[in-house]
Parts: C-alpha cells; sequence; structure tokens
C-alpha cells in the first residue's frame, strides 16, 4: 500500500504546525507565544503570537445624559471599556418602581448608539436609567445617570371630548 507522504511542519510548538504533516520540511519556523494579543486589552503582550484568551478590558462606564428627555428626541448613548468583540445591551430601568424598564438595542460594543425616545409615558412621573452590559456573557456593566420624561401639555386622552376628561384634567 503506497502512502503519500504530507510535508510540512511537525511540531506543534510552531505556529506554522501542520496537523496532517507527517513529514517535517523544516518550515517550523516561530515558536508559539501564548498571551493576550489584543491591543486594546490592558494586560496586552506585544510578543504574544497566540491568543489565549486572557485579555482582560476596562469596566463598561456609561456617560452622562440629561436629566430630562423628551418623547421624540434623539439621544447619544455613549460608553467606554468593555471587550470590542462583544455586543452591548442597551437597557432601561424604571428607578422609581425599581424594575427592569425594556430592552433598548444589542449593537457591538462602538462606544455609541443614537437612540429616539420612545416607549415611555409621558411625564411627570417615575425616574429612569440606562443599564448597559456587555452580552452575551454579561462580565461588565454600568448604571447611566437617572433621568425623566419630560410632561406633554394639553389634553392627551384620545377619547375626550374637548378635553374634558379625568386623564386630561391631570395631564394639563
Amino acid at each position: 500500500v503506497y502512502k503519500r507522504q504530507i510535508y510540512g511542519c511537525t511540531d506543534d510548538d510552531y505556529v506554522e504546525w501542520n496537523p496532517f504533516a507527517d513529514t517535517d520540511d523544516g518550515s517550523c519556523q516561530t515558536l508559539k507565544v501564548f498571551g493576550c494579543t489584543d491591543p486594546n486589552a490592558y494586560n496586552y503582550d506585544s510578543l504574544a503570537n497566540v491568543d489565549d484568551g486572557t485579555c482582560t478590558y476596562s469596566w463598561l462606564s456609561l456617560n452622562p445624559v440629561s436629566d430630562t428627555l423628551c418623547l421624540g428626541d434623539t439621544v447619544q448613548i455613549t460608553w467606554t471599556g468593555g471587550n470590542p468583540a462583544d455586543n452591548i445591551q442597551i437597557l432601561t430601568i424604571n428607578n422609581t418602581l425599581w424594575q427592569t424598564g425594556f430592552t433598548i438595542a444589542t449593537v457591538p460594543n462602538t462606544g455609541s448608539y443614537t437612540w429616539v425616545v420612545s416607549g415611555f409615558p409621558p411625564g411627570p412621573g417615575d425616574d429612569y436609567q440606562f443599564y448597559i452590559q456587555d452580552y452575551p456573557s454579561v462580565t461588565s456593566w454600568d448604571y447611566g445617570s437617572v433621568f425623566a420624561i419630560c410632561p406633554i401639555y394639553g389634553c392627551i386622552d384620545p377619547l375626550a371630548l374637548n378635553g374634558m376628561s379625568l386623564i386630561c384634567l391631570l395631564y394639563t
């Protein structure tokens, strides 16, 4: 039985290692150095040529937003930190009731997301807060500044006749 030889680097301590090679051809040149290969990480190792999964990043940190947001406003939600390869989940929290509100978006960790304020009842009322976390691993998170939703003046009850309903009296 004839077996065809496969030439290549047969030493798995080298970057050039070919797991299918059965005959060493002298191509082993670069010894593997394990470590963090991401220059954005705290523990980046410029000598490492094989990432070993040990990279660590700064903790996520939300930047402040206005303390009053109006429905329909465009808000730039910005943050620093986290693994650039992770996604970031942006959520809201109702601080008054201490309940999770809703998820705004899950986005790449670019440090910024533009959002049009929606999903809240018109103010005055509860206080809210942004919350971000890396996703799906959730090893880093942060709470943002507290904000309220602007009041809407005038009658907001679509069933009211001439603005004469209890709901309209409360909001005017």
